[in-house]
């Protein structure tokens, strides 16, 4: 582009920046997931808790804000955020991110999260971190049994931690214990059939020797059946909708990184706020970027980016 340098998108409202932990680390390495952060972190005055069905949002005082590094927000993020498999996937597929990952741990070899971190970061890419130091301690689970459903822990003598994740680095789908999960696993099938012995009687629910057999032989052929049906709608209808969905994101962020400069995660933000807005910037992207008025040429360009790019699955 002949030496043409994008102009910045800044955020001057932004600073000093309230994200703290995962978000934080998105918006400083350019690392984005697809699924959700479960806890989304930041520095805002009093303790708060909001929360949205599974999501939760989390408020706290400015005490609670780590150094402007990226080992803090780590430990931040593994601490009061949990464990996002696939952030942290695209995330120590970083070089610099391994390296300071292992400076840090070198550092200190025997810290609970620097073991975690660096079990996970072997676990996640295949390629061994470069650590001098002998790692010591007693052995830790990997995942807190008290907010995640576990696999059977095995003991990894490198890090001195128990694997407890369930699953492979091929596939581990992480379940967290929300509240619906909570209830699922208490729910007490032995109760429910008493209440309906208690109702309907023992002779009614067993009556001329059919119901027994029935009960204890069941043909689930029909459940199996259901299931695959929603596996096959899962790859070839969602998983190719979600697919065609990042393509086309995709495709407008390398649009827009054209004439202006700025992280994924941040264009991520405008895009779909253009999105939702029926393709148009609204007073609230306006305000947030005073760049998009100074520049209407920008904005225009902007906007027929992401219509351009999505208008295939639209």
């Amino acid at each position: 582009m002949g030496g043409y340098t994008p102009p910045f998108l800044s955020t001057p409202d932004d600073l000093p920046m309230s994200e703290i932990g995962y978000t934080w680390i998105a918006r400083h390495t350019g690392v984005s997931p697809v699924q959700p952060f479960a806890v989304v972190s930041q520095i805002n005055g009093r303790r708060a808790t909001t929360q949205d069905g599974d999501l939760r949002t989390e408020v706290y005082p400015e005490r609670y804000r780590p150094q402007n590094l990226l080992i803090d927000h780590l430990v931040f993020a593994l601490r009061y955020e949990g464990i996002h498999l696939e952030f942290l996937a695209r995330l120590f597929a970083k070089v610099s991110v391994r390296e300071q990952l292992e400076h840090w741990i070198n550092a200190e070899p025997s810290g609970t999260y620097a073991r975690r971190l660096g079990f996970l970061c072997e676990w996640l890419t295949g390629q061994p971190l470069a650590i001098t130091q002998a790692i010591q301690g007693n052995y830790i689970d990997l995942l807190d049994p008290t907010l995640y459903v576990t696999g059977a822990a095995v003991k990894v003598s490198r890090w001195k931690v128990r694997d407890n994740l369930p699953g492979t680095p091929d596939y581990c789908p992480l379940i967290r214990r929300v509240d619906r999960i909570i209830a699922t696993e208490q729910y007490d099938i032995r109760e429910r059939l008493d209440c309906l012995q208690a109702d309907f009687g023992l002779d009614l629910l067993l009556r001329n020797d059919d119901a027994l057999p029935a009960w204890k032989y069941p043909d689930l052929t029909a459940h199996s059946v259901y299931l695959a049906q929603v596996i096959d709608s899962t790859l070839t209808h969602e998983m190719r909708a979600e697919a065609q969905f990042l393509q086309s994101n995709e495709k407008a962020r390398t649009s827009i990184k054209a004439f202006l400069e700025a992280p994924d995660n941040e264009l991520d933000r405008i895009i779909h706020a253009v999105r939702e807005n029926g393709n148009v910037l609204s007073g609230k992207l306006r305000k947030k970027y005073p760049l998009l008025d100074q520049r209407p040429e920008l904005a225009e360009r902007l906007v027929a980016a992401v219509r351009t790019a999505f208008e295939a699955i639209e």
